[in-house]
């Protein structure tokens, strides 16, 4: 007997990346426009196929979120920071991103038009993989950072960065004019210490935190010079007492 033979629709099982597969197969065809189809065909999945081997391992997320980074600026010829959605699609296959997850993507960011931002497109694909916002602001600094390691960026792009993420964190979006006033203090450099520095102080006192020394420091040093005038004040009424007294006495 045939176990193969379906009866009811509940034994089909479609696999989860198979839509996604089919639909950039079928774009690259229509594209290519080839002779042969099925020589084509046979030629495109052996290729999928060879790219999937060729790392004994399957890569960090981490390893992959700089893969998809790097192919998506290769594709940015003009250095517009927008690509296609085939484009992006095409990044993500050759950095061994799970092919739905530009989808998911688009569905999570409302992303309906044609062009893609494609640097807040890699920010928003460390949100699927990343347990936290701590974690994925390291992943922006690690990913991003042009500096050999040295986990900074210009405050600008971070803040271009990080403000992708509030699309799907209220947190985020309720604290960026904080942060877009406390990045005016960095001139050249704004690193993931400086980050977590802006996050303690905005835990402490959201109202101190735009300044990168404490407000409380410079009212201290106005309260002990408002009260060395009252003392220099008292002083002088001091010495008209005893002036007075002196005068009486005589």
């Amino acid at each position: 007997m045939d176990s193969d033979v379906l009866y009811c629709a509940e034994q089909i099982n479609v696999p989860s990346d198979l839509g996604a597969i089919l639909k950039q197969y079928t774009k690259d065809v229509i594209r290519a426009n080839p002779n042969n189809v099925l020589e084509y065909s046979a030629q495109y999945f052996e290729r999928l196929t060879a790219e999937a081997q060729e790392v004994s391992q399957e890569p960090s997320h981490e390893r992959q979120l700089f893969s998809l980074k790097e192919q998506l600026e290769a594709l940015d010829l003009n250095s517009t920071g927008q690509l296609s959605k085939s484009e992006i699609q095409t990044a993500a296959v050759r950095a061994q991103i799970p092919l739905d997850t530009p989808e998911k993507i688009y569905s999570l960011a409302g992303i309906d038009s044609a062009a893609v931002e494609w640097r807040p497109f890699v920010v928003l694909a460390a949100t699927i993989w990343a347990e936290d916002l701590n974690e994925v602001v390291r992943l922006i600094f690690s990913v991003f950072d042009e500096d050999s390691g040295g986990m900074s960026l210009t405050p600008s792009r971070f803040e271009e960065l990080y403000s992708a993420l509030g699309v799907v964190d209220e947190s985020v979006k309720s604290h960026l004019p904080i942060l877009n006033k406390y990045l005016a203090n960095f001139g050249g450099r704004f690193s993931l210490r400086d980050f977590e520095e802006f996050v303690m102080k905005l835990e402490e006192d959201p109202a101190v935190v735009v300044n990168r020394k404490p407000i409380e420091a410079g009212a201290g040093e106005e309260g002990e010079e408002e009260g060395e005038e009252v003392k220099e004040g008292a002083t002088e009424e001091e010495k008209e007492g005893e002036a007075t007294e002196a005068n009486a006495s005589e």
